[in-house]
């Protein structure tokens, strides 16, 4: 904003007006905010802007302005992030980094969150990579909801390449591009 506050805005293209629905200390970084199908919810991830390690995925009521804690990271944890509402906005998937492990987890996008889990339980897992493979963390998924999509290379000397994985779990495939 012009007066530098740090958060997340609304803007009404027609008047280029903008309305702050959340403001952050400038000690906290947020990605990805998307939002849900409905425009009712954004959902995010928050960091500390010094180490880079997240915390937190969060979502916010457009209306009512209350933030609910969706995941906290448990203290073993790095780097819970770049959440990613499913189309039918019943799934947030996220990327979480422990260890030399590379995790993609969803959670249902309706419950309020505890440390290290979610009210209605943990995250579930839907796939796990350990180094040496080295994998994107934009996560997207297929127009019906049933496929976690990511880039990533799979091995230190080969190419990079867009991955699929059954939210349900199962084998990880490259797509032919």
């Amino acid at each position: 904003s012009k007066d530098r506050r740090l958060g997340i805005y609304r803007f009404e293209i027609g008047s280029g007006r903008s309305e702050l629905l959340k403001e952050f200390s400038p000690d906290v970084r947020v990605i990805t905010a998307p939002m849900s199908s409905d425009g009712k919810t954004i959902i995010y991830g928050l960091a500390d802007e010094h180490t880079l390690e997240w915390s937190a995925i969060v979502s916010l009521d457009l209306a009512t302005k209350e933030e609910r804690v969706l995941y906290r990271a448990s203290s073993d944890a790095r780097r819970p992030g770049f959440p990613s509402l499913s189309p039918d906005g019943r799934w947030i998937a996220f990327y979480e980094r422990v260890g030399k492990d590379n995790l993609f987890y969803v959670i249902p996008a309706s419950l309020g969150g505890t440390a290290g889990g979610t009210s209605g339980g943990a995250p579930r897992l839907v796939h796990r990579a350990s180094m040496p493979n080295r994998v994107g963390t934009w996560i997207a998924w297929s127009g019906d909801s049933r496929y976690l999509l990511f880039s990533g290379r799979m091995a230190p000397d080969e190419h990079w390449g867009m991955w699929w994985v059954p939210l349900e779990g199962g084998a990880l495939q490259e797509l032919d591009l």
